[in-house]
């Protein structure tokens, strides 16, 4: 897809606590990208094109949306990103599976017992909303993670 190194973010999620707004998602990018070199891939089920499409505007780097209405096209982009930058749900472990560099972010949901099981995953927790947690701390996290 790109030249460049790439980051997965995936925004269908259905846990109401694990789910960043688009702004907040596209702020987070665009402040990592003032340092590091990205391109973004965006990736979303079909129900969820329009909310991409809108976040695709906030952005300042290169990006690409694919849709994956099944779960092989997920695997495959999954797969051949660089690094994933994600919420709480089932990317957690198809990720981990794959031993991709992830951070992802926990609302509401115990680490302990869903947190990826691989090395190569860094998770950021909030006992109530994914929203609470500092961004300072999530741009730490992947400014690391993309030095890698």
């Amino acid at each position: 897809l790109f030249t460049k190194k790439t980051v997965l973010v995936s925004l269908s999620n259905n846990r109401i606590g694990s789910t960043l707004s688009l702004e907040r998602t596209a702020h987070l990018l665009n402040s990592l990208h003032e340092s590091r070199s990205f391109a973004a891939v965006i990736s979303c089920l079909p129900k969820d094109f329009l909310k991409a499409r809108r976040m695709q505007e906030f952005l300042h780097m290169e990006n690409q949306i694919i849709a994956t209405p099944k779960i092989s096209d997920f695997l495959a982009i999954l797969k051949g990103a660089d690094t994933i930058f994600a919420c709480d749900g089932g990317i957690v472990h198809l990720a981990a599976a794959l031993q991709k560099p992830s951070l992802f972010l926990f609302g509401g949901t115990k680490v302990e017992r869903w947190g990826p099981l691989s090395k190569e995953a860094d998770t950021i927790a909030h006992t109530g909303h994914v929203m609470e947690i500092s961004e300072e701390i999530i741009l730490q996290k992947l400014k690391k993670l993309l030095a890698q």
